[in-house]
């Protein structure tokens, strides 16, 4: 497994070098926005589309920027 973050506002991304073809799994932490696509292919980093609890730490495995409807359904809560 490899660690990588981007940046303060971004998610944290454990991969396997070994599967190139896995989706990362991404740690968004408190306060952080998922990005998400919108109907007109724009990404939104500003966290006004994130369907998210943004008061929890989320979990998603994604190889790419999802819409809200993907968002929701496939992210998980880490339990604190």
């Amino acid at each position: 497994m490899n660690l990588q973050g981007r940046a303060p506002y971004s998610g944290i991304y454990l991969t396997r070098p070994e599967k190139t073809a896995a989706a990362p799994l991404i740690i968004y932490p408190k306060g952080v926005a998922i990005p998400i696509i919108d109907d007109l292919g724009r990404i939104d980093l500003s966290g006004g589309l994130d369907p998210t609890d943004q008061t929890k730490i989320r979990i998603l495995m994604a190889q790419s920027v999802l819409n809200r409807e993907e968002v929701k359904r496939l992210t998980t809560y880490l339990v604190e």
